[in-house]
């Protein structure tokens, strides 16, 4: 499966030239050290095929397990991708293991609130899940931190339209079209939405620096109960559609080699 997640990151990198963001097994997410094994692996894997060592990040699950490893890649000098931020602590503790880049689901995000509330929110500036987003967005800069934020897996664009500072955004190849007509047309001002009132007092009150073990695992023992919660209704469905994906996946490559 790494010479797979190679061969896919290569011909990506051919067409793009830019960043190249490759991921871990997910199905190794509570396993540290199996990351941090794979992980260099991809980074040799893609060396030998002549990939500046820069332009490598590797994505992880923002597991216990998962900081752990990125934080230990980040020592090594791997860069490294925390995805599936549920909270601004989750965040923080995330920016404090040194990572290069968390992703925020931003859709299933706001789809784990909804559900949590039993409530749709026509108003995006008054959703829960667009506040906390929001409030991540401006702790990091607030403080500064290094740690780039970005977001992905938007429902509409609105959504986006919703949210600002975003350091970078991945988009389907639709809304990355319909984007850039509203661009063209200068009618993006259409889908200028406020941004949620209280998204930068969360920011000023959210601890700073986040606590965070030294051996870079536990953290979610400091959370509160809310936050547990949130992390878990965010991160675990997560991980068991990646890990569904990752079997059919190699189903398939294995039948390709085998034939």
């Amino acid at each position: 499966m790494e010479r797979f997640v190679v061969e896919l990151g290569m011909a990506i990198y051919e067409r793009s030239g830019g960043p190249q963001l490759t991921f871990v097994d997910s199905r190794k997410n509570d396993d540290a050290a199996a990351m941090v094994r794979s992980a260099k692996r991809l980074v040799r894997l893609f060396r030998t095929r002549g990939m500046n060592q820069e332009k490598i990040v590797i994505s992880i699950p923002a597991t216990e397990d998962g900081v752990a490893a990125a934080r230990e890649l980040e020592v090594a000098g791997i860069h490294t991708n925390l995805i599936l931020i549920a909270s601004i602590v989750h965040a923080a503790v995330c920016a404090r293991a040194g990572v290069t880049a968390i992703s925020i689901a931003v859709g299933p995000l706001l789809l784990c609130h909804e559900r949590k509330r039993n409530t749709v929110y026509p108003d995006l500036a008054l959703h829960p899940g667009i506040e906390i987003i929001q409030a991540t967005i401006e702790y990091f800069k607030l403080h500064e931190l290094r740690t780039r934020v970005l977001g992905r897996d938007f429902r509409q664009l609105a959504e986006l339209s919703a949210l600002s500072g975003f350091d970078a955004v991945c988009l389907s190849k639709q809304q990355l079209e319909v984007a850039r007509w509203k661009a063209e047309t200068r009618s993006a001002h259409l889908l200028r939405l406020d941004r949620p009132p209280q998204a930068s007092m969360r920011a000023r009150q959210a601890q700073h620096p986040a606590k965070f073990l030294e051996d870079g695992s536990g953290f979610m023992d400091l959370m509160s109960a809310a936050a547990r919660s949130t992390l878990a209704a965010t991160v675990y469905p997560a991980l068991g559609k990646m890990e569904l994906q990752m079997n059919a996946i190699e189903k398939i490559v294995r039948e390709e080699v085998a034939w």
